[in-house]
């Protein structure tokens, strides 16, 4: 059986200029007994080939190649068949970027709750950075400071909390990793953080956020203030 290991699971579409870069804040980790796999939601641009590329260097990676349908489909086809050997699962989006010390410092938290519990979620703190080409319009930029939030980008989640929480839905869109894990949020599971920034967000004119499905955002947020969330 292979050896104990953190999953990392990164979606990308049409990230070709930022693949190398995430990867590579992966592979400085000083937490090393990880595995990736770069799933190409039916990138145009030659993502793919970078995928391979990067795991014809280092050979914890994998990549995986899909008809486009999203972020949250790519989640799952890397979701289908765990391997035994996966404790944890940790979760990147394509253009953002880790600090060497980010998987080190969560797994250390994440021994003391196997301790206790199956079930756990653990952040970081994060911050945000401009990466606009030249002349490109700015409906949004990056906000100034630390900010403790739990998203897709920053989480580490217990295998069995992965298996309680089931596939996420391939219909949401924008928000999804929030709408797929806030159903664990109103059971009890309280996210737990490192708190030192460790995860870096990059702001740039193609994040989901620049141009979010409105409608849909206030519907999500009208449900969760129901439930008692917000």
């Amino acid at each position: 059986m292979s050896e104990s290991h953190v999953l990392i699971i990164i979606p990308a579409f049409n990230a070709v200029k930022y693949i190398e870069e995430c990867a590579l804040s992966i592979q400085a980790q000083t937490y090393t007994s990880w595995r990736g796999v770069i799933v190409d939601d039916g990138s145009t641009d030659g993502t793919f080939e970078a995928a391979t590329a990067l795991a014809k260097m280092d050979s914890r990676w994998s990549a995986i190649r899909k008809a486009n349908g999203g972020a949250p489909s790519a989640v799952n086809v890397a979701l289908l068949d765990l391997s035994p050997a996966v404790w944890a699962v940790a979760f990147c989006d394509s253009d953002d970027l880790w600090l060497p010390l980010k998987l080190e410092k969560q797994v250390a938290i994440a021994h003391k709750q196997r301790a206790g519990q199956a079930v756990w979620a653990i952040g970081t703190l994060m911050e945000e950075f401009n990466s606009f080409q030249v002349d490109s319009p700015r409906s949004h930029t990056a906000r100034p400071g630390s900010h403790k939030h739990f998203w897709r980008t920053n989480a580490l989640l217990s295998r069995e909390l992965i298996e309680n929480l089931g596939p996420m839905d391939e219909d949401v869109q924008y928000v999804d990793f929030v709408h797929w894990i806030s159903p664990a949020l109103r059971g009890g599971v309280e996210p737990l953080f490192v708190k030192e920034v460790l995860t870096r967000r990059r702001v740039h004119e193609n994040n989901m956020t620049a141009k979010p499905d409105k409608q849909k955002y206030l519907e999500f947020l009208r449900n969760h203030m129901r439930s008692g969330q917000m």
